[in-house]
């Protein structure tokens, strides 16, 4: 059976700042009845998502169809949405009933409906007889409960929620994924869910998307996105795991770790890929029955399990045991095959596409490239006044398209400003077996990747230093 799309995002940018997007050209469909989280750290866009859906942001570019509708400037009242917010926003001179009938007198509806109504919310929230308890007499999840109440009463198709566990505490909060859970259930309504807590996307989700820098990275089931992330992004964002840099070597084979695996992918022989291993997929056992020999650098007791952390060479491997083991004591690791997922590498990475000016430069908001005409068109050769091909004719190169690429291994992290070619802020870790991989922001909102062995922080101002033999072009 086909399912039926209730809501459609189409090729939405947001922009509170000129040419700075928030959220930059997302497309998603939402099902009829879906549990949809919307996942991701701070900063990344998922309250701006909610609150174009609710109405009380429009979006720059792109349209919201409900049921087909355009309703990206529909007012807020007007749509069958309703929100919950992290602060309940609930009135405290009034008591709990008049809180949530408040929508429904504002309707003018009949006073014996209105009862009908709010004594069935009230058995869903399980807060049956708490009527004319004033709200500053409830705990932090009774009033969480009462909103939801206030906004379900009004029946409405959709019900956005927007981190509204944030303010509970950890028993709490796990008490009210299931309470959140069983109302959808019962409700049968579209739940449009914001957290950046994967236990709580991954607990309560029909459907999870992930999203960074405005970008949606994966839309997916809870299982696929802790079991098969599309990126390391996904991988890393995603609970705890082990990623390595390798390359296909063969039919479901793959080097990694300065060993050969048998594994399960789609990949062309050559490709560059990371594979990615979870801790709870790496058996720790004798050394020499291992596929790999390493030592213990450090153990951590982390509630029902000990989380170890094995040296195998310069890469560290993470795993879970049921016993504490001595730092230093040497231990075999055994992978299983299927417990290994390979994600290709994105060649997208430090890729820049510009045109040659006269004076066959190509000049980008950040950087200024001058390539070597001769390797990138094979057999051209300066005469001294004009740039000819091999057989001799003249070549016109001004606006012709350049791929400029260097790899985020071939460059490097400097303090000094002065040092490097682009200047910008770490913006993102993540850690790959034996480095460091970092996203550099720089002050035009240009990304740049470099690989590095030290570990800097989120935050830290840094320059890249760009070799410029390391640098390749390619005409497009």
């Amino acid at each position: 059976m086909e399912k039926e799309h209730l809501i459609e995002i189409e090729n939405v940018t947001k922009s509170y700042v000129k040419d700075c997007p928030v959220i930059e050209n997302l497309s998603l469909s939402i099902e009829r009845g879906e549990f949809l989280t919307l996942l991701g750290p701070s900063g990344c866009g998922k309250t701006t998502i909610l609150r174009m859906l609710g109405g009380f942001e429009t979006p720059t570019e792109g349209r919201i169809l409900l049921e087909g509708q355009d309703i990206s400037l529909m007012p807020p009242n007007l749509r069958p949405i309703n929100t919950v917010f992290q602060k309940y926003a609930l009135f405290p001179f009034l008591n709990v009933y008049d809180n949530i009938a408040f929508g429904l007198k504002q309707k003018k509806m009949p006073k014996d409906l209105i009862r009908t109504k709010v004594e069935n919310v009230l058995e869903i929230v399980d807060l049956e007889g708490f009527e004319k308890r004033q709200i500053s007499t409830l705990s932090g999840g009774q009033q969480q409960r009462v909103a939801i109440a206030r906004a379900i009463v009004n029946e409405p198709q959709i019900l956005l929620l927007d981190e509204p566990l944030g303010a509970l505490d950890y028993k709490m909060r796990q008490e009210m994924q299931l309470e959140l859970r069983s109302m959808h259930s019962e409700l049968g309504i579209t739940f449009v869910y914001v957290t950046h807590d994967q236990q709580e996307a991954l607990t309560m989700s029909d459907r999870v998307v992930v999203l960074a820098d405005g970008i949606i990275q994966q839309a997916d089931t809870p299982e696929n996105i802790y079991r098969k992330p599309s990126n390391i992004f996904v991988a890393d964002f995603i609970g705890v795991s082990n990623i390595f840099n390798g390359f296909v070597t063969g039919s479901n084979r793959a080097t990694f770790l300065s060993k050969e695996w048998k594994c399960y992918h789609d990949q062309a022989q050559g490709h560059k890929i990371n594979a990615m291993i979870r801790p709870e997929n790496v058996r720790l056992v004798e050394s020499e029955k291992g596929h790999l020999v390493g030592k213990v650098i450090s153990t951590m007791f982390i509630g029902n399990t000990y989380e170890t952390t094995v040296a195998v060479g310069k890469n560290e491997i993470t795993a879970y045991s049921e016993e504490l083991l001595e730092n230093e004591s040497e231990i075999g690791i055994k992978i299983k095959p299927e417990n290994i997922h390979i994600m290709p590498f994105d060649m997208s990475i430090n890729r820049f596409v510009g045109n040659l000016n006269e004076d066959l430069q190509i000049v980008l908001e950040d950087i200024v490239f001058s390539p070597d005409i001769s390797k990138v068109i094979p057999g051209a050769y300066n005469d001294g006044t004009t740039w000819r091909s091999a057989e001799k004719k003249p070549l016109l190169l001004k606006g012709k398209k350049i791929e400029v690429f260097f790899d985020p291994a071939d460059v490097k992290l400097s303090d000094d400003e002065a040092e490097g070619e682009v200047v910008g802020n770490i913006a993102s870790v993540i850690y790959i077996g034996d480095h460091y991989v970092y996203i550099v922001r720089s002050e035009n909102d240009w990304d740049y990747y470099v690989d590095d062995e030290w570990l800097w922080n989120v935050g830290d101002r840094v320059s890249i230093v760009i070799p410029k033999e390391k640098i390749r072009y390619k005409m497009v």
